[in-house]
């Protein structure tokens, strides 16, 4: 082998290394595989929105069955009854999403008066000094008596 020879393998192998070094690199590929050119817009010429919007006859309503949107001054219902009085029907744009109702919590029992040791305890009534001697007589029963 002659000195040509030798650096041709080697310009090869050096050309194998950054090739498989850089096979992913995104300027490589880029150049490897250029992207598609854009595909042009074509337009409708307008046919689709040359129609105005379709506005329901306030006097009317909506036909029964079809969703409403009820505005009262509070709140803003969504039903497919007339609007309740004192509401006023809106036009329902949009996407409406429709999830189960969830059942109300459970009523509570009769409200009965609270013991005197229901309530939470404080820092101060767990720090009262007179408190403190019984809290030490317990702590010495389980010590005395595991």
């Amino acid at each position: 082998m002659t000195l040509k020879h030798l650096l041709a393998l080697f310009a090869a192998l050096l050309l194998a290394s950054v090739a498989w070094r850089y096979h992913d690199a995104p300027w490589l590929t880029q150049w490897l595989r250029p992207a598609a050119p854009p595909v042009p817009i074509v337009f409708d010429n307008g046919t689709v929105r040359q129609k105005g919007p379709v506005v329901a006859d306030p006097d009317q309503g909506a036909p029964p069955g079809v969703m409403r949107k009820c505005q009262s001054a509070k709140e803003v219902t969504y039903t497919d009854t007339p609007c309740p009085k004192g509401s006023q029907e809106m036009a329902v744009g949009g996407n409406v999403t429709v999830v189960a109702a969830t059942k109300p919590p459970p009523k509570p029992a009769a409200v009965q008066p609270e013991a005197k040791d229901s309530r939470p305890k404080t820092l101060m009534d767990v720090l009262d000094p007179t408190d403190m001697q019984k809290l030490k007589d317990k702590h010495m029963e389980k010590v005395i008596n595991p």
